[in-house]
């Protein structure tokens, strides 16, 4: 048996994605869809995780995938080995991170394998994209057709999200940075914003995050967790909090293009599902529109669809919004 720690130089064997960063006890990975991949010799292979979440419904659940075919894991507080069988021949694995950030940190500690691990080849995609969002893009309670079943990460699977669908459907190369309930401007589930905590590794890591990726699109769905705060004012406060919205997004999108300076912009809205927050997200992208700026409006969530966990979308939603994104990338492409 061989074992490779953490504290070892398995960078150069191990191949990290999404925000990720090495700690003093293991290599996180935060966001929903990051991870990591190897290439593996031998017949078995154990994976030592390091999770921790603040409740028993707010486990860490990763997803394994081996020669095209996967399991799902779910991560105890603290240290949790992850045993694989494999076959003799050299194989790629991946690990996914299903559940979000904010409800769970996730580090790999050991790499424990009776062969060995060899040097793996990244295949470049043809497009690298950004997604920026909320629960929505979290994919929360997707995995649900009860509306008023408690939250449990075992019902949320971000790779099934529409931004997940989306690139993956595109052949590309993504990162996902959202966080359940989080506002543009105000929400009354977070005490954060989104422009708080983007420029940091994720929503508990206030370390800046070093932006050497290179993004294609960038993708920003926000709104909806504002709505929820200003859909209970009464007018002028409505009218005075949405311009103060419309200007926070427009200052965020203006910093988000000097951090990504090539890429093109999707600004999203949901039609119906945001209420009046659809309207208002197209004032901000009206200040913000310029050649590499576009406004995409996603379909109504339609009745035969059911409704998710705490009335959020369920997969067939998502699968919908991710062919019509994937459709609207395509047509910029051109």
């Amino acid at each position: 048996m061989q074992t490779y720690h953490f504290q070892d130089d398995f960078n150069n064997q191990i191949h990290f994605y999404g925000r990720h960063q090495k700690t003093s006890t293991g290599h996180a990975f935060y966001y929903t869809a990051s991870g990591f991949c190897l290439k593996a010799q031998g017949t078995y292979i154990k994976l030592a995780f390091h999770s921790y979440s603040e409740e028993p419904n707010k486990k860490a659940y990763i997803v394994l995938k081996v020669n095209g075919e996967q399991q799902v894991f779910m991560l105890q507080q603290g240290l949790t080995e992850v045993e694989y069988i494999l076959d003799q021949a050299p194989c790629e694995i991946y690990v996914y991170k299903r559940s979000e950030s904010m409800m769970s940190r996730t580090e790999l500690v050991s790499v424990t394998i009776d062969g060995k691990l060899l040097p793996i080849t990244i295949r470049q995609k043809p497009i690298n994209i950004l997604f920026i969002g909320d629960s929505l893009t979290c994919g929360y309670g997707n995995l649900s057709d009860d509306p008023n079943l408690p939250f449990s990460t075992a019902y949320e699977d971000g790779l099934q999200s529409y931004a997940s669908l989306a690139a993956e459907g595109l052949d590309a190369n993504y990162h996902i940075v959202a966080v359940s309930g989080i506002g543009l401007y105000k929400s009354i589930y977070a005490n954060v914003t989104m422009p708080s905590i983007y420029e940091h590794y994720d929503i508990y890591d206030t370390t800046p995050y070093p932006f050497q990726e290179h993004f294609d699109f960038v993708v920003i769905n926000l709104g909806t967790n504002d709505y929820a705060y200003m859909k209970f004012l009464v007018e002028p406060t409505r009218i005075y909090e949405e311009q103060k919205f419309i200007e926070t997004y427009q200052a965020f999108v203006e910093r988000l293009k000097e951090l990504h300076p090539k890429a093109n912009f999707i600004i999203v809205s949901q039609g119906s599902r945001q209420g009046f927050m659809d309207e208002v997200i197209c004032r901000a992208y009206e200040q913000v529109k310029d050649d590499y700026t576009y406004h995409f409006r996603a379909s109504d969530v339609l009745k035969e669809d059911g409704m998710g966990q705490q009335y959020h979308p369920t997969i067939k939603t998502h699968k919908r919004w991710g062919q019509e994104l994937k459709t609207f990338i395509e047509n910029i492409r051109k």
